[in-house]
């Protein structure tokens, strides 16, 4: 789990939520790059949705190329949490290999 937090933290923002046990809210999470995006609670699910629909009409072509460009910047992130303990009980269908 660290390494996912100190790929897409910044060492300031990975700190105080490590070691201080911060939380930040929606918006301050997006100022920080911590999310993508942030929305209003009552438009979490219609963003997601949104969100969702607009990656999957893409196209397969899209999605493979998003999805080889992720594998390349996070896959070692993606072997970290594998060989975690905790990750393996909380996640162990997220932490399977895709199909080919």
């Amino acid at each position: 789990m660290a390494a996912l937090i100190r790929r897409r933290l910044t060492p300031q923002v990975a700190h105080a939520a490590m070691l201080g046990g911060r939380r930040f809210g929606g918006e301050e999470a997006a100022t920080l790059a911590i999310v993508e995006a942030a929305e209003p609670e009552q438009r979490v699910v219609a963003g997601a949705l949104e969100r969702a629909r607009a990656l999957a009409g893409a196209g397969n072509r899209q999605r493979a190329i998003v999805a080889a460009i992720k594998r390349e910047l996070y896959g070692d992130v993606v072997a970290a949490l594998a060989e975690s303990r905790l990750a393996r009980e909380l996640l162990p269908e997220a932490l399977q290999a895709p199909a080919a």
